[in-house]
């Protein structure tokens, strides 16, 4: 049920008990969709962004000096990379 749904509802229950509640227009700004697609987005960059965060820590822990470090994140930031680049392959492809 959408919020526009939900909220509709709260209406006709607040005005059935004598309250009138200010109506919401019809038709919400956001539908499903595009909340899950939003949502999508920002948890998979939310989870690269904390990949990374891991991949500083496992070098600061170990103690690897700057050539250790850009190994790390060259070698183990490459996933990423390479899921980043099939994601934008299937965009431009439409496959």
């Amino acid at each position: 049920m959408e919020w526009a749904g939900l909220w509709g509802l709260a209406c006709r229950i607040n005005y059935k008990i004598g309250y009138n509640a200010p109506k919401l227009k019809v038709g919400s700004p956001m539908n499903f969709e595009q909340f899950e697609a939003a949502a999508f987005y920002l948890g998979l960059a939310a989870l690269i962004g904390f990949m990374m965060f891991i991949i500083y820590d496992l070098g600061k822990r170990s103690n690897a000096g700057k050539f250790g470090m850009s190994v790390l994140f060259f070698a183990l930031g490459l996933g990423v990379v390479g899921f980043v680049i099939k994601g934008v392959l299937k965009l431009t492809m439409d496959l």
